[in-house]
C-alpha cells in the first residue's frame, strides 16, 4: 500500500483518540524506545459548559497552569475488549496496519501525531467553553501581527467591563489576562502595563480550530 494512502487512513481512523491508543499500545515495546510517556494534565476528561459568562470568569478563575508529568515506562496490560461502537475502527485501523509495508518506526510516528492532533483538539475544545468573547478578540488582536501591550490588552478589558459590568465585578483584570496565559494560549514576561503580549502556535491553531468547527459566531463575555 502507498505510503500516502497510508497516512490518509491512518488519520481518518484516528480521529477516535481511543482507537488512536489501542493501535499505539500494539506497538508498545517500539514506543518505549522512541518517546517518553507523558501524561497531560492540564485539563484532564474535564468537560465544562456553562450558559452564563459569570460562570465562566468563575470557572477561569479556578483553573492552575498547565502541567506535563514525566511517567517512567512500565509494562502495560492490553485494553480491555473495546465497546461495540468501536469495534469496527479498530478493526479496519488493524487491517490497515497489517497491510502496510512501511516499519514499525513509520507506523509509529504517524499514531503518535494522530494522537497529538486529537489531543490538542481536545484542549482547545475545553478551553472554548471556558473562553470568553473578549479574551477571543485578544487572540485575534494578536494573531494581526500589531504589537500590543498588556496596557493596550487592558483597554478591551476595561471596554468589555462597561458593556458587562455584572460579569467583570469580580473579575479583574490580571484574571482575565492571566488565563488564556495559563492555558498557553498567549505569552508575555511579566504584568507590567508595558510588557509585550504575544500569541503562541497554541493560540493560532486555537483559532485555526474556531474556524475548522464554524466556532466563529460571537461568544458573550
Amino acid at each position: 500500500m502507498p505510503v500516502d494512502e497510508l497516512i490518509l487512513k491512518l488519520i481518518e481512523a484516528l480521529k477516535w483518540p481511543g482507537v488512536a491508543l489501542a493501535a499505539l499500545l500494539m506497538f508498545r515495546s517500539t514506543v518505549t524506545s522512541l518517546v517518553s510517556r507523558a501524561k497531560s494534565a492540564a485539563f484532564g476528561d474535564k468537560s465544562v459548559e456553562f450558559a452564563e459568562p459569570t460562570a465562566l470568569a468563575i470557572e477561569q478563575k479556578k483553573q492552575t497552569i498547565a502541567v506535563v508529568e514525566e511517567q517512567p515506562p512500565s509494562q502495560e496490560a492490553p485494553p480491555p475488549p473495546a465497546p461495540e461502537a468501536i469495534v469496527p475502527f479498530e478493526t479496519n485501523l488493524k487491517a490497515t496496519l497489517a497491510q502496510s509495508h512501511a516499519s514499525d518506526e513509520v507506523k509509529i510516528a504517524w499514531l503518535v501525531r494522530g494522537l497529538a492532533i486529537e489531543q490538542i483538539r481536545r484542549i482547545h475544545e475545553t478551553n472554548y467553553r471556558i473562553i470568553l468573547g473578549s479574551q477571543i478578540a485578544l487572540l485575534l488582536k494578536l494573531n494581526t501581527g500589531a504589537t500590543i501591550r498588556l496596557s493596550d490588552a487592558r483597554e478591551l478589558y476595561e471596554q468589555t467591563k462597561k458593556n458587562h459590568p455584572g460579569l467583570y465585578e469580580n473579575f479583574m483584570f490580571s484574571e482575565w489576562v492571566m488565563w488564556p496565559k495559563n492555558v498557553g494560549l498567549i505569552n508575555f514576561p511579566d504584568i507590567a502595563e508595558t510588557s509585550p503580549v504575544t500569541i503562541t502556535p497554541a493560540g493560532k491553531d486555537f483559532l485555526h480550530y474556531l474556524v475548522e468547527t464554524g466556532l466563529t459566531g460571537e461568544k458573550p463575555g
